[in-house]
């Protein structure tokens, strides 16, 4: 004789699989993501972090766009080297750049201009700027997020700041990806 499972309890059985499966491949799209978003080397000075590009929005002004950057990291190193690209409609050059925190704190970077180029989207300038690893790790730390101001050598600044629900995303993969750098620091 062959045992049957009644309808409702097969439905029940079938949902709570179905919800375990759910769960199961949100995490692990979670943690694909974020392992996708960085890259981990091995250097000869330590072990070698590279965050890839992301962007933070323009917070206004006429003809910018919103501000390209990504981090390197090296877990030897106290600072951190963060390459950045805006774009503005007129030519102009970087002169400095603050991270500007939830709190109104603002913290002055010194730059190191790559190149300015004119390009189809308008002028891009390049930079790179050093910021404490301390820092770094703060500014993610916050439940707010931080901004960023670029002041150009004509006069102008350019403020960039990420949406609340940018900002959730953003924060999430950094506490991922400084998670494993504390996680793989050698004492």
């Amino acid at each position: 004789m062959r045992y049957r499972l009644k309808p409702f309890l097969f439905s029940k059985m079938k949902r709570a699989l179905l919800l375990f499966f759910v769960v199961f491949l949100a995490t692990s799209a979670v943690a694909k993501n974020f392992n996708k978003a960085f890259l981990m080397n091995i250097h000869q000075d330590g072990k070698l972090y590279f965050v890839y590009e992301t962007e933070m929005a323009s917070c206004g002004g006429k003809g910018v766009k919103g501000l390209r950057y990504d981090y390197t990291h090296i877990d030897s190193d106290d600072k951190v080297s963060m390459l950045a690209t805006c774009t503005t409609d007129n030519p102009t050059k970087v002169d400095s750049f603050f991270i500007v925190l939830p709190s109104g704190e603002r913290l002055e970077h010194k730059v190191e201009i790559i190149y300015n180029e004119a390009s189809r989207k308008g002028w891009q300038n390049r930079f790179r700027c050093e910021i404490a690893r301390d820092v770094w790790f703060d500014i993610y730390e916050s439940e707010q997020p931080f901004a960023v101001e670029v002041h150009m050598m004509d006069g102008s600044v350019i403020t960039y700041k990420d949406s609340e629900r940018n900002w959730q995303k953003s924060r999430d993969k950094m506490l991922f990806i400084q998670k494993i750098i504390e996680l793989n620091k050698e004492e």
